[in-house]
């Protein structure tokens, strides 16, 4: 099962804690930033496929983070009150953070880090796939 390398970054504790947690339960390599010019200084020296990102950390903009990112990385909104996100992430995982959003996040990097380009259209869309279904597809 392949490894993924993780970042999050919440200006919460409590929730950066939660994420973690529950990523690293899951098998990934996770690292943490408290604001965005600490998620800039680890962006500069490590690579990560999956970036959970706050909208609105303390300190650099998310509009700034954003920018650092290379075009492979799944970026995912960690946000209470998702709105109209979709257009700028890859996801969004509602708070506070379950494991259940955290194993549909690892099954989209799956399948984007093995889907060759162009990628063919999804027969359905990830919220429309129970838990259980999922769990499965990321555990083969």
């Amino acid at each position: 099962m392949q490894s993924f390398g993780v970042l999050v970054i919440d200006s919460d504790p409590v929730s950066r804690h939660a994420c973690a947690t529950i990523f690293g339960e899951l098998g990934c390599r996770v690292q943490t930033a408290s604001n965005g010019w600490e998620a800039l200084r680890r962006l500069a020296v490590q690579g990560f496929d999956i970036v959970c990102l706050d909208p609105g950390p303390a300190g650099a903009a998310a509009g700034e983070v954003l920018a650092a990112l290379r075009e492979d990385q799944l970026i995912v909104a960690l946000t209470a009150s998702p709105g109209d996100l979709a257009a700028r992430y890859s996801g969004v995982i509602a708070k506070p953070v379950t494991r259940a959003s955290a194993v549909v996040t690892i099954f989209l990097a799956t399948m984007s880090s093995s889907v060759p380009s162009p990628a063919p259209a999804p027969a359905r869309r990830p919220a429309e796939a129970s838990v259980d279904e999922l769990s499965l597809a990321w555990a083969s």
